[in-house]
């Protein structure tokens, strides 16, 4: 039950994600009468959203005591997700469908500090609690490294990303932005800022000719983010995550020519270090960058864009 809570908080279309999440647990709890995928994909939203009630109230029953009908936290739902979508009839009737959620909530309410953060939203709007606020703005990116460090950047310039509602998504390369974007754009009423690799140009034209007003792109204005980073950032990372085997580095140690992932690459390779992984290596810069000095004139940039709100985006 909290996997699929979980997932029906995620930040996705409703429409797509209440179809997927409420198959799912029809086509993996209901025991009778015996349906499959077919099935649900022929049938009337009335009747997915009865089969899923049904199942998710046994499941309740099995799993608390004394539970009380309240669809408060649906209205929640309801009003966060149409404060981020130009909300379908159907998506509607998926959001107001009276699944009990409170239960769930209550229970999750208990530890929020270790919930991941579309629970903590939700956990934290509904029990007022000042923790994270409803998303404002969209942040898509190319790769992982951006999710890790970005935040961190920020919360050196005073920016809780998580508490102020900037959201990051990890599209995973310029194509992957593309489709999202083209996919979500006519139906979102978040502004969003995209940002690209240097490569990013090839895809610019595409994006720029279906670029809301509200919305922002930024090519970087070299290679990748991690061509971003200080140079004496790299090196304390470097020598804090392998004390024992790296005594002696320095920027001589990298070539001007290739990119800086490329270099890691390299050295981890001569130094026997093994396979450079940029999402290992980002959560170490992270917790080496504690410093605003760190933050070089480009990611400030990128940064001060991000948080700045037009009155598109208020």
């Amino acid at each position: 039950m909290f996997l699929y809570f979980d997932r029906l908080t995620r930040f996705k279309y409703p429409e797509d994600k209440y179809f997927r999440v409420f198959s799912d647990i029809i086509l993996k709890n209901l025991i009778s009468p015996s349906v499959n995928k077919k099935f649900l994909l022929q049938s009337d939203t009335l009747t997915i959203i009865d089969y899923a009630k049904k199942v998710w109230q046994y499941s309740l029953e099995q799993n608390f005591k004394n539970i009380k009908e309240d669809y408060s936290i649906n209205e929640v739902l309801v009003n966060l997700e149409q404060s981020y979508f130009e909300l379908n009839d159907t998506s509607l009737k998926f959001l107001n469908s009276e699944l009990n959620f409170l239960p769930l909530v209550k229970e999750l309410s208990k530890n929020m500090s270790k919930l991941p953060i579309n629970l903590k939203r939700i956990c934290g709007i509904f029990l007022k609690k000042d923790t994270c606020k409803p998303i404002k703005k969209l942040i898509l990116v190319e790769g992982i490294t951006e999710d890790i460090l970005l935040p961190q950047f920020a919360s050196l310039m005073d920016f809780d990303f998580d508490k102020d509602g900037y959201y990051i998504i990890v599209s995973g390369g310029k194509n992957q932005i593309v489709k999202q974007y083209t996919n979500w754009h006519k139906t979102l009423k978040l502004p969003v800022f995209i940002l690209l690799d240097k490569d990013g140009t090839d895809v610019f034209p595409l994006l720029n000719s279906q670029l809301e007003k509200k919305d922002e792109i930024f090519i970087l204005k070299c290679g990748e983010f991690e061509d971003l980073l200080d140079k004496k950032l790299i090196l304390k990372t470097l020598k804090s995550t392998y004390p024992n085997i790296i005594e002696h580095i320095s920027k001589n140690d990298f070539e001007d020519n290739l990119s800086t992932v490329k270099n890691l690459e390299n050295y981890f390779k001569i130094n026997g270090l093994g396979e450079f992984k940029k999402a290992d290596f980002a959560l170490s810069v992270k917790e080496d960058c504690k410093n605003v000095s760190f933050i070089t004139p480009e990611i400030k940039e990128i940064v001060e864009k991000i948080t700045t709100l037009d009155k598109f985006c208020q």
